[in-house]
Order: C-alpha cells, then sequence, then structure tokens
C-alpha cells in the first residue's frame, strides 16, 4: 500500500517533469473526469504544480483545475518520454496526461501480472 512518503517523492517525480509544461493529451478510463476534461478543455492548459496532500497527488493546471488522485491500495504513476513504449499494459492505465515531453501514466496496479 503506498504510503505518505511515497506519494510525496511520486508527486516531487511528476513536479520534476510535467510542472511549468503544456497538456498535449489528456485520457482518462473515468466517465465522469472525461466529462469534467471535455468540458474545460485540459488539452492546452499548463500544468502548473503536482503536489501531495496526505495520500492524495494534486495535478493543478492553468485555470483552476486540479486532477486529484488517490494510489488505493495499490496504484502508482510512471513517466515515460513523448512516444515511449510503456512498461505497463495499457489496461492499467486510469488516468494519461502527456506534455510534449514526457507522459505521466496514473495505473491501478503498482506491480505487473505474471
Amino acid at each position: 500500500m503506498p504510503e505518505g512518503d511515497t506519494v510525496f517523492r511520486t508527486a516531487q517525480t511528476l513536479q520534476k517533469y510535467m510542472a511549468g509544461h503544456v497538456v498535449t493529451r489528456f485520457e482518462s478510463v473515468y466517465p465522469a473526469v472525461t466529462r469534467i476534461a471535455d468540458d474545460h478543455s485540459v488539452v492546452g492548459r499548463t500544468i502548473e504544480a503536482v503536489s501531495a496532500r496526505g495520500k492524495h497527488l494534486l495535478m493543478t493546471f492553468s485555470g483552476g483545475l486540479i486532477l486529484r488522485t488517490h494510489l488505493r491500495m495499490n496504484g502508482s504513476w510512471h513517466i515515460y518520454p513523448a512516444g515511449a513504449r510503456w512498461q505497463r499494459p495499457m489496461r492499467d492505465m486510469r488516468v494519461l496526461v502527456c506534455t510534449q515531453t514526457a507522459c505521466a501514466v496514473g495505473c491501478r496496479r503498482a506491480a505487473v501480472d505474471p
């Protein structure tokens, strides 16, 4: 189970690679998140900051939009260079945020299935 220190390190890593960049692609498997992203155009916004609040990870976009994620019992975030092949199967993806240089993939499982 991801603890507070894991969420904090994850936020620091996402901050390093994603903050200050413009979103070029956004996807989610959650209909409510997709609906908000469509209504408020996440693509084209700048990622202003990524921070941890307890076990919640907050990705703040320009215009005041915030994506709040929780790693639950076994979630994780992975960062890949733009266009790189993922180490995780697509079925594990829950949220995808890409910029011109990197893609952050929020996954439902921390460990790869055998």
